[in-house]
């Protein structure tokens, strides 16, 4: 399910277009399967919001409110990552009691994962690769949770 946003005259394309690490979209990817939620990350530095599309890309615009969970209608949850980083969660369903609980975990494991500085930006490795298998994004989420939420 994808939030609703708003009407786009406010929203200006970015420079380049956004990547993450094949780790960071496993995570982001869990989340939108496990919440049955959009799933978006805020840059404070730029303003910008990335919004994960289902296949694998992302919809990049810069949002001028001041609170960037303003457009989403609906529910929404949002983790702090770092002084950089915000991901928000939105549904226009109530979401899964321990969905702040996940968002938390989300928000630590795409920490590391994600540049702290526009100058990080460049070392990022390329779309599509990580450097190795780093695992399932699903690891550290109970599964006696994920299988609560699916039914």
């Amino acid at each position: 399910m994808l939030p609703v946003m708003a009407p786009a005259p406010n929203l200006v394309g970015p420079d380049k277009p956004f990547r993450v690490s094949a780790k960071a979209r496993e995570i982001v990817d869990a989340l939108y399967e496990v919440l049955d939620c959009g799933v978006m990350l805020s840059e404070a530095e730029t303003g910008m919001q990335h919004f994960a599309m289902l296949d694998g890309k992302w919809l990049s615009g810069r949002i001028e409110d001041e609170d960037s969970s303003g457009p989403w209608s609906g529910y929404v949850i949002q983790a702090r990552i770092s002084d950089r980083w915000t991901l928000l969660l939105s549904s226009l369903r109530p979401m899964h009691p321990d969905a702040r609980s996940v968002a938390r975990w989300a928000a630590e494991n795409l920490a590391p994962l994600l540049p702290s500085s526009d100058a990080d930006d460049e070392r990022a490795p390329p779309f599509g690769g990580g450097g190795g298998s780093g695992g399932s994004a699903e690891v550290g989420i109970p599964i006696w949770w994920a299988r609560k939420a699916r039914s």
